[in-house]
């Protein structure tokens, strides 16, 4: 309900980036914690970070995706979301079956942490780009528009960015 009060888009890239983060913390702590409460509280954060990383990824994809396309997009979503999780559980379980569950899940949480930082590699060279790109004197419409939308959406492409702000290509 939270994430249907707040109503924007704006902010949901960082929402799911902050979500990558929050779960890695959580797997990490789950994975080295001895105490019971500990596990349970963590196994409760992954759980929320869960809906709402696949909420906010889902609600950009919605936004982006071409409305012929959406179907299409939503769908291979969907199959990546679900049957990545099946294959993850699936090998986490093999993995747990021989060594234990502490190290798969440790793993997990070190990926999850690798893919937060390969995101925040990506959105500061976005930034670096827009930074260098634009003339501080005075910007023109379009420049204006990119900057004003940036921060939404920093993985979209050019042309995604000017259907989604409503701008005419």
């Amino acid at each position: 309900l939270w994430m249907a009060a707040r109503g924007r888009l704006a902010g949901m890239t960082s929402l799911a980036v902050m979500g990558i983060l929050a779960g890695a913390i959580f797997l990490l702590v789950f994975a080295t914690t001895r105490n019971f409460a500990v596990a349970v509280i963590c196994m409760a954060g992954v759980g929320a970070v869960h809906v709402v990383l696949g909420t906010a990824i889902q609600t950009m994809i919605q936004t982006v995706a071409a409305p012929a396309l959406r179907g299409r997009v939503l769908a291979f979503y969907g199959l990546l979301w679900m049957g990545g999780a099946a294959v993850g559980a699936l090998i986490m379980g093999a993995l747990s079956e021989w060594i234990g569950l502490r190290v798969p899940v440790a793993v997990g949480g070190a990926i999850c942490l690798l893919i937060w930082l390969w995101g925040m590699r990506i959105a500061a060279l976005n930034i670096v780009a827009a930074i260098s790109s634009t003339s501080f004197a005075s910007p023109t419409s379009s420049e204006a528009d990119s900057i004003r939308v940036l921060p939404v959406a920093t993985w979209m492409p050019r042309a995604a960015m000017s259907s989604a702000s409503g701008a005419s290509t």
